[in-house]
C-alpha cells in the first residue's frame, strides 16, 4: 500500500489521501477541494495515516475550548489534528494519489 509506505518514510507526518487546501485571495479565504500539490495544507483524517501520540495530544493537551467546540460543531477535527501536527512539526501533511 503506497500510503503506509510514505508514511513510514516520514512517521512524524500526517499522510493521507484526500488532499484540501486554503487560499487567501486578499479578501477572503477559499477552500480548495481538489488543490495541487503547491495548495495542499491538510489532509481529510478520514483516510490517513499518522503516529498514535498524536491522538493522546489531540485528546489531553489540545485546549480544551478548541474540542469542545469540534464536539458540539461535531465537524472540523480535520483541521485541528492537521494544525495540530504541522505545528509540532512544523512539516506539511503529505498527500498521496490513488
Amino acid at each position: 500500500m503506497a500510503i503506509c509506505r510514505v508514511w513510514k518514510q516520514d512517521p512524524e507526518r500526517i499522510v493521507g489521501f484526500k488532499a484540501r487546501g486554503v487560499t487567501w485571495d486578499g479578501a477572503e479565504w477559499k477552500y480548495i477541494a481538489h488543490p495541487n500539490r503547491e495548495e495542499v495544507s491538510m489532509v481529510l483524517t478520514g483516510s490517513t495515516f499518522f503516529h498514535k501520540r498524536y491522538l493522546w495530544l489531540y485528546t489531553y493537551m489540545m485546549p480544551r475550548p478548541i474540542r469542545q467546540w469540534i464536539d458540539e460543531m461535531i465537524n472540523c477535527e480535520d483541521i485541528a489534528m492537521n494544525f495540530l501536527i504541522s505545528n509540532l512539526t512544523q512539516k506539511s501533511p503529505i498527500p498521496v494519489r490513488l
